[in-house]
C-alpha cells in the first residue's frame, strides 16, 4: 500500500505563486526553450514542413501548460475542499 501523504492547499499554492513570480521553468517551459532553440537554428524558411512541425509542437506545448496550471488550481481547490490546509 502506497501511504504517501500528499501536501495540503497552502504548500501547494505557496509553490504555484513563488514559480509564476520567480518565473521559476517547468518541465513544459524548458522543452519550449529547448524547442524554440532547435527551430531558431535549424529553420530559416518557417515553409519547411519540419519546421512547421515545430511549430505545432509550440503550440502544443503552450496548451499542456495551460492544462497544467488548470490541473494544480483544482488540485489546490480539492485540498481546500477536503480540509486538508497543510
Amino acid at each position: 500500500m502506497n501511504n504517501k501523504k500528499q501536501p495540503g492547499a497552502i504548500p501547494v499554492l505557496i509553490i504555484l505563486i513563488l514559480g509564476i513570480w520567480l518565473a521559476i521553468p517547468d518541465e513544459i517551459s524548458i522543452a519550449y526553450i529547448v524547442i524554440d532553440f532547435v527551430a531558431k537554428s535549424l529553420c530559416p524558411n518557417p515553409n519547411i514542413s519540419f519546421c512547421s512541425q515545430i511549430i505545432i509542437w509550440k503550440i502544443l506545448l503552450n496548451i499542456l501548460g495551460v492544462v497544467v496550471i488548470i490541473g494544480d488550481v483544482v488540485y489546490i481547490y480539492k485540498q481546500l475542499k477536503k480540509g486538508e490546509i497543510f
